[in-house]
């Protein structure tokens, strides 16, 4: 017998016992600190063979031929592979009615004079219905989630309505489950799109930058005028019309230091119960970004937990990645696709428009047609890279973006550890602590 590779240790608040949490398994488990040392230097004996069973049992302890890395990869593949639930992202439109100092979209459309922001018509979202129809049925889906993308979605709502009013009844028809988002600015949020919206019981994504100072400096119409007056107008909104959203909170060098004063102005205005996460500003492609400075570094993303802290403090519910992750995100699975104005596939939101990462196009049967790229997203292994190999955060992880790996490296294949080991273990803590234990 030997301690699972996968165990991490976190001493609780007595000094006399320890947590035991297992990132593959998702196992918790309380020792003292004699029980500890025996796990962790194991030898026959030392354990008594009720403690034992139950400890192999919850995978802290593990056989002696046990490779808990081939376990990870078969996990990691199930979920690429298997599965009822399929994923689609639609860009209705690369347009967008804001000019974001920190636009990774932006900064490509600057950068590449041949991509252009061109909006989905009405025949590419015949095409689209026909695929997603396709596709649902050669594979069987039962769950399907659509989410509206940009750019900004609603800048072309025409089609939005087009493919929900196709899909919706054709789903429920087959008694299917449809769950539909969109990822919006908030700024085109009236009272007659949630109207027409609310049948579909969407849930919607708003993000904000810190408070009203910094976030009309860096997140403003074109025409350089703020936008903060009339998102708090959408967020009132949809609370006054009961549509489920969470605020997603963009933080960046600029805008910390501003996010307490954030979360008052939301506590006056809106009160207890809002959802919220934090998500750090990512940059463009390439070495020449233009706001990459304004990015945190691996080292800065340490002071996520803080904000978690101040939220709570708040009353607000945090919205968070999973604890487990065997795959980094859902387009790393062969049933999610992120679907452009021109029809071609994408597995990032990060590159969606570099037409050098398309995985595949729709063709005019509405069967997608792939290519190399494809193959070469759906065979990210990280545990190919030694740091990933080795690391017992892998199964919390899920080896890093690969879109961010390529920005580095030139492939998709390297490690990146883009969220820093230390956040994923204050993560994990912040996940213990929610199961009342006392570190």
């Amino acid at each position: 017998m030997k301690a699972s590779f996968y165990n991490l240790y976190f001493p609780l608040n007595d000094k006399n016992s320890h947590i035991i949490y297992n990132t593959l398994s998702g196992s918790t488990f309380v020792v003292d600190n004699e029980a500890l040392n025996a796990i962790k230097n194991f030898k026959d004996g030392l354990i008594n063979k009720k403690l034992l069973s139950i400890l192999k049992e919850e995978n802290i302890l593990i056989d002696d031929n046990t490779n808990e890395r081939l376990i990870y990869k078969c996990l990691s593949n199930k979920k690429k592979f298997y599965g009822f639930k399929s994923f689609f992202t639609i860009l209705t439109s690369y347009a967008c009615n804001m000019s974001c100092t920190y636009c990774y979209e932006k900064y490509f459309f600057e950068k590449n004079g041949e991509i252009k922001r061109k909006t989905m018509n009405n025949k590419n979202s015949n095409l689209v219905i026909k695929f997603i129809k396709n596709i649902i049925i050669e594979r069987n889906y039962k769950n399907i989630t659509i989410v509206f993308f940009g750019g900004e979605p609603l800048l072309n709502i025409k089609q939005v309505y087009k493919i929900l009013e196709s899909l919706d009844p054709w789903i429920k028809n087959l008694g299917l489950i449809l769950k539909v988002h969109f990822v919006s600015n908030g700024t085109l949020i009236t009272i007659e799109n949630i109207k027409r919206l609310k049948k579909y019981n969407p849930t919607f994504q708003i993000t904000l930058a810190g408070s009203k100072e910094i976030h009309d400096k860096m997140r403003k119409y074109k025409n350089g005028k703020g936008t903060y007056e009339d998102i708090m107008y959408a967020i009132d909104l949809l609370k006054r019309f009961q549509i489920r959203f969470f605020i997603r909170v963009d933080v960046g060098k600029e805008t910390y230091a501003h996010i307490e004063e954030l979360l008052t102005d939301l506590k006056k205005r809106f009160g207890n119960g809002l959802s919220i996460g934090f998500a750090s500003i990512i940059p463009g492609a390439g070495p020449n970004c233009s706001f990459r400075s304004s990015c945190l570094t691996d080292d800065e993303l340490a002071k996520f937990p803080t904000l978690w802290e101040l939220a709570e403090k708040r009353g607000f519910s945090l919205v968070m990645t999973p604890i487990i992750k065997y795959v980094y995100c859902t387009y790393y699975t062969d049933h999610a696709y992120i679907i452009d104005p021109s029809r071609d596939l994408y597995k990032c939101e990060g590159i969606v428009g570099l037409k050098d990462h398309r995985i595949g196009k729709i063709d005019r049967n509405g069967k997608i047609k792939i290519n190399y790229q494809y193959y070469n997203w759906l065979s990210i292994d990280p545990l190919t890279s030694k740091e990933c190999r080795n690391c017992s955060l892998l199964p919390a992880c899920g080896g890093g973006c690969a879109g961010i790996a390529y920005d580095k490296h030139g492939t998709y294949h390297k490690t990146v550890c883009h969220m820093s080991k230390h956040l994923i273990t204050h993560r994990i803590k912040y996940h213990l602590k929610k199961l009342n234990f006392n570190l």
